[in-house]
This record gives structure tokens, sequence and C-alpha cells, in this order.
């Protein structure tokens, strides 16, 4: 484990002030078996280092060549750990209790940072927010993102290496590590429906690779979905959402049929 502080920062900006003093983004990265993509994701991260951004990566006891990299630029982390868990949402929850930061942000190991910390931090303004931007797909290189309605965020999730969670949510609420690969859907859908106000920024936060793990499909979580929309966003939704699944179901049926 490697608990310093960074040893250097760059000449990218100042960090924001708040009341309490400087305000910082903390990313977080975790991952797994990972060493040949990791290099590049900690390397966009740490080309924007500065005392606006913290840097936090949890390792799952890769037995790749990981380790070796989190040593090489262990200096320049702030913290990092490598010890098994289970799976990644349970990596996340690490994350946040260790996250010092005013607002968190996660990326995969085979994502890059794009966004400047100094620049978000002049945007989130709301600290019971959360803020969201765009990505940039790395397989088409084309942008993806605007704003999210809940009727749009109960269709499809908000890329979460573009998303920015203020510590009054991300301190009191963890993810649910028995909902497969999407339980940052889940979280999004019951912050909302709590009326956590969401931002959308209009800006290109990060690279997202969309053939990664957090990319796919997950049954698991399709067959409590719909309880998760009721719950969080009510009956109209849920019936809205019951009647749009059998609609493209039966399209889908009928093209099979042809």
């Amino acid at each position: 484990m490697n608990d310093l502080l960074p040893a250097c920062s760059n000449l990218n900006g100042t960090a924001a002030v708040g009341p309490a003093g400087p305000r910082r983004i903390t990313v977080g990265i975790v991952t797994y078996n990972a060493a040949s993509v990791l290099e590049q994701a900690l390397t966009s991260v740490l080309e924007r280092k500065s005392p606006a951004l913290e840097l936090v990566v949890i390792d799952g006891a890769s037995t790749d060549g990981t380790v070796a990299i989190l040593e090489r630029h262990g200096s320049h982390i702030d913290h990092w750990r490598s010890e098994p868990d289970a799976g990644i949402y349970d990596a996340m929850n690490k994350v946040l209790q260790v996250a010092r930061g005013d607002w968190l942000l996660f990326l995969g190991a085979d994502d890059e940072l794009l966004a400047l910390p100094e620049r978000l931090l002049t945007l989130c303004t709301r600290a019971d927010a959360v803020y969201y931007g765009n990505v940039r797909i790395r397989g088409s290189g084309r942008v993806s993102g605007g704003r999210f309605s809940r009727y749009r965020l109960m269709q499809e999730n908000i890329c979460h290496q573009a998303i920015l969670y203020p510590r009054s949510v991300y301190k009191r609420k963890t993810y649910d590590t028995g909902c497969g690969l999407l339980a940052d859907h889940r979280y999004n859908i019951e912050l909302m429906g709590s009326d956590v106000p969401f931002m959308h920024l209009n800006e290109t936060v990060s690279v997202f690779n969309d053939t990664g793990r957090s990319a796919a499909r997950d049954l698991g979580f399709e067959s409590i979905k719909l309880a998760v929309i009721r719950n969080s966003f009510g009956w109209p939704f849920y019936a809205l959402k019951r009647l749009r699944s059998a609609c493209v179901n039966l399209v889908k049926g009928r093209r099979v049929a042809t």
C-alpha cells in the first residue's frame, strides 16, 4: 500500500478556493489485471496533477505487473492499494471510503481523463449537486452525452466516466455490490429519484473505452430494473417503462418472424 502525498504538481493552474480552503476533485481508478492499459490511464491523470486533483487507485490483487506500475508512480498517487476484492463495485466502494475530494470522478483502467480539474471546479458551484458532462468514445471518436431527464435515465445510464459526485453524496451512499455490472445505473436512478440535483456540463470529461466491461449489458440488473424505477421514480414511470419494453419486444418479435 502507498499512502503518500504527491511529490510534485504541474502548472495547469491553481486550485479553486472555497470557504474551507482549496477545493479538489478526486479521480478514482479501479483496476484488475489491466497492466496493458493502466499506464495510459494513469498518465492522462498525472499530466493534469495539481493541488486541485487527488488520485486514488484500488487494485484487486492483480498478478500481471499492475503493482509494479503503481509502485513506479507511487510518489505521485495520493493513495493506492492492491488487495483482493469482491468485484468492480466493491473496489469503487473502497474509493468512496478514502476519497477526500469535494467531488469524485471514476475512470476505468482503460479510460483517459481529458478535462482539467481546475476547469471542472469552476463549473461545479453547488455542493449538493451531481455534475455530469460528456465523453469521447474511443472506438468511434464521437462525443456522447447531453442532458438526462428521468425518462432518459430509465432507458440508459449516464457514463460514469463523466460524472462528478459531491462529497455530500458519495460519503453517505455506497454501490450495491449485488447489482451486477450496472450498479452505477441503480445508483444514479436512486439519486435522481431522491431529488438530488443533476446538472449537465457541456464539457468532454474523459475518453471512454466502449469495449470494456462497463459497456456490457447486465441481465442481472435488468431483472430488478423495473422495481428500482418504481421505487425511485414512481408508478407512472414504471408503467411507462413496462409499456415501452412491451412495444420494443413486439417490434423485435415481428422482425424475427419476417
